[in-house]
């Protein structure tokens, strides 16, 4: 009679489970028309997305749009579950680590013929297991763990100095199903040529008419055109601006603009971290390098008349793109990361001439600073905008040095929203981490950012976690704080001239463990000439991510690759810019070397061009090296013995 309830009770339960998924998932259509709000004109290529899901459309030539997703009246909460198995080869012998798999409870080695070569039970308190010298040969390793959890499994190899390891992940995943809570994500609408808009979630109309206020900056980012900009200066100032080079101290200029006088404004070389300590020497002799024949610019328009705007801009970079010999690159990367979602700077090829002397190509990049954040949040433009601060200590100092708004000591700004955002991700543990830190991130919009920087191959963005006796860090990034109550903390990219290589620099030709490989250990590694970077996964935030959401972060991949990443729409950028700037490069005073002309130039386009369905395709293979095992309470590896 016992056994007879019970077994009622389990289906009863069961088929409550069922009744409960299969009533809480529904279909919603969204339809609506997005007009100009001066002209009235239809707005052609607006993105419409539910928050940073996949669920994403664009508008058509009539100003259309259709949005469908499923949403969940039962929102589901999702507890995750990590556990990384280290397995060394010290000679003949194998070294496994159960420290940080607790679940595993036995492993075997078996020959291809079935025979057991080599059997053990883990033993609580003793995770490291020493199997006995293996002769020449291919093995199956076999890892057991309990039946009721549904693990998935990974192999990532790394090379720790002469020594090969692998890293088995398992990753489980418990859920539970909370019920009254609808999806809170909102219509966002974004185009390149406006000001953002969104609509809050959840609305009881399903058709919306929309108006997107233009935004003035726009015109000057206009990628089908190619404008000038003329700088007159003095010699005297001339002079000046190279000799004070690293003191970055801006000289007057009068600028026009095509044919337009705007005024004098502030001039000056830019790139401090970089290129002006490679160009110039403490007395501003410039150096011969070909890098320094052409050097970026910064323009500070409200220098000499604290009213003068260019555009509703105070700031504009020009920048020379000596480092990149496709000029592709910078303007690549911002794009795909726009037409992701992520909130990044725009950019346009111009002219450039001093005192009516041609200087060839530049592109013009906005600037991240408080115009910025009145364009991308215009009903939250205050907030403090940080660069290079990421979330490592609770030192107000250290947060108060990296403000690129709110900078003055009389703004006396608060940081301490980025003090708790930090505390949240220290705090956390696997099983509240995305609970916790979702309340100061979206983690949508982290992911698809750190799609688009792994995809692009960016070496020197926030996954290069630069190392010194001094700490580590990573740069070329802002982060804007809404001050709105329930406000996020949203990241910017910044500088991506060192991207679209073929292969990954750090990653895949000097051997630096993947963002979501745990190594080992976190001792810095050696990347390259004499620079030292800690492993990317060593940062709690990235790793976690990496540990608890990377189901999550695969499936936006896979939309990326399909899409924005694939190779019919970056090939159609790529050829669409070179056909764009192929007379203005072909003029560039400054590609006169045989190794730096207009034919490598072309080289270096058609490099780029045979390069892109190379990067798609090694990246869909990265993303799904994650596979989940045959029998959920078992993993088996392959193991070649060759010495």
């Amino acid at each position: 009679m016992t056994a007879k309830f019970s077994f009622f009770k389990k289906v009863m339960y069961a088929v409550t489970i069922c009744l409960c998924i299969s009533t809480s998932i529904f279909s919603t259509t969204y339809t609506g028309n997005v007009r100009d709000s001066k002209s009235g004109n239809p707005v052609k290529g607006v993105r419409v997305s539910l928050g940073y899901t996949n669920y994403v459309a664009t508008t058509d030539e009539n100003g259309n749009f259709t949005l469908s997703f499923e949403d969940s009246i039962r929102k589901e909460q999702k507890t995750f579950l990590s556990e990384k198995v280290d397995l060394q080869f010290t000679g003949g012998n194998a070294v496994l680590n159960f420290n940080a798999a607790p679940s595993a409870k036995k492993i075997g080695l078996f020959a291809l013929n079935g025979k057991t070569v080599y059997s053990q039970t883990i033993v609580p308190g003793e995770p490291v297991v020493k199997m006995p010298s293996l002769s020449k040969g291919i093995y199956i390793l076999k890892i057991d763990h309990p039946q009721n959890l549904q693990t998935e499994f990974s192999i990532n190899p790394v090379v720790n100095g002469n020594s090969p390891m692998v890293v088995a992940s398992m990753s489980s995943m418990q859920q539970q199903i909370a019920g009254g809570v609808l999806s809170k994500e909102p219509l966002l609408f974004k185009h390149d040529t406006y000001y953002p808009h969104s609509i809050a979630m959840p609305v009881s109309v399903h058709s919306f008419a929309i108006s997107l206020n233009p935004d003035p900056r726009a015109y000057i980012f206009n990628e089908q055109k190619i404008y000038s900009y003329n700088f007159t200066i003095s010699k005297d100032d001339s002079l000046k601006m190279e000799r004070d080079a690293l003191l970055e101290n801006f000289v007057p200029a009068q600028f026009k603009f095509n044919d337009s006088s705007i005024g004098q404004i502030g001039i000056r070389y830019k790139g401090s971290g970089y290129s002006l300590p490679l160009c110039f020497d403490s007395r501003g002799v410039r150096s011969s390098d070909w890098r320094c024949k052409k050097i970026s610019f910064k323009l500070k328009f409200d220098k000499y008349s604290g009213s003068q705007r260019f555009f509703s801009m105070k700031r504009l970079n020009l920048h020379s793109l000596s480092g990149d010999q496709s000029k592709m690159h910078d303007i690549l990367s911002y794009g795909l990361f726009r037409e992701m979602g992520i909130i990044s700077p725009r950019a346009a090829f111009v002219k450039v001439f001093i005192n009516s002397v041609f200087q060839g190509l530049f592109l013009a990049v906005e600037e991240p600073d408080s115009r910025f954040a009145e364009s991308r949040w215009p009903d939250d433009p205050y907030g403090n905008l940080y660069k290079e601060k990421w979330p490592v200590n609770d030192s107000k100092e250290y947060y108060k040095e990296g403000l690129a708004t709110n900078e003055k000591p009389k703004d006396n700004a608060d940081v301490s929203k980025m003090i708790s955002f930090y505390k949240a991700i220290n705090r956390a543990t696997e099983s509240d981490f995305v609970e916790k830190v979702s309340k100061f991130m979206n983690f949508d919009y982290f992911l698809r950012y750190i799609a688009v920087d792994r995809a692009i191959h960016n070496c020197d963005g926030m996954m290069t976690w630069y190392y010194s006796n001094k700490g580590s860090g990573n740069h070329n990034y802002f982060f804007y704080e809404e001050t709105i109550a329930n406000g996020k903390i949203w990241q910017i990219p910044w500088d991506m001239d060192n991207t679209f290589y073929r292969q990954d620099p750090i990653v895949d030709e000097l051997g630096a463990p993947e963002w979501n490989v745990r190594p080992r250990t976190c001792e810095p590694v050696k990347i390259w000439g004499d620079n030292l970077a800690m492993p990317t996964h060593c940062d709690k935030l990235i790793g976690m991510t990496a540990d608890l959401l990377w189901d999550e972060y695969v499936k936006i991949c896979e939309q990326m690759l399909a899409t924005h990443f694939s190779v019919p729409h970056l090939t159609s950028r790529l050829d669409f810019y070179k056909d764009l700037i192929d007379t203005i490069v072909r003029k560039d005073p400054y590609l006169k070397d045989p190794y730096n002309d207009y034919n490598s130039w072309l080289g270096n386009v058609n490099y780029l061009r045979e390069s892109i369905p190379i990067m798609n395709s090694t990246y869909d293979s990265y993303i799904h090296k994650k596979a989940p095992s045959n029998k959920k309470n078992q993993f088996c590896l392959l193991i070649a013995i060759t010495s």
